[in-house]
């Protein structure tokens, strides 16, 4: 099982490409393995899903810059885990990739362990996030919705 130390900077590390200038081949490059069956056609998805151009007709980004905050203030492992205790009463849905380099299966199960009613799906043949539009991805979102 990885500890929240280690998943923190793999995470850091892999939203840093988000905001490098050539993030669509570093993402592709870092992911491109993991991506498993990945055809061109499903890189422009991911691209279309990422990126946009800005006023001036550059490929930017296309996230919330406010994202990578709570990566650069990291708490401790035990910080975490009471996080995850914490949601008791609150629907969880841990939808991960089977190939992830940020979460590995021991962590998912220690996660159902501290948080039974924890909801979890693994997207097989996908990294650290699967999209949400896979068939293995609506399985696992459909009843979680229905829950609110």
């Amino acid at each position: 099982m990885q500890d929240f130390e280690e998943i923190s900077i793999a995470t850091r590390d892999g939203l840093s490409l988000y905001y490098r200038r050539d993030s669509g081949a570093a993402w592709r490059e870092h992911h491109g393995a993991r991506a498993e069956g990945f055809v061109p056609s499903d890189w422009t998805h991911v691209a279309k899903a990422c990126f946009r151009k800005d006023a001036d007709g550059r490929i930017v980004a296309d996230h919330d810059p406010g994202t990578a905050r709570p990566f650069r203030e990291i708490p401790r492992l035990s910080d975490w885990w009471d996080g995850l205790r914490a949601l008791e009463n609150i629907p969880v849905l841990a939808l991960g990739g089977a190939n992830s380099d940020i979460v590995d299966a021991a962590t998912f199960d220690e996660m159902t362990r501290v948080k039974p009613d924890l909801m979890r799906a693994i997207v097989p043949g996908r990294a650290n996030g699967p999209f949400l539009d896979e068939p293995k991805s609506l399985a696992a979102l459909g009843p979680f919705l229905i829950l609110f």
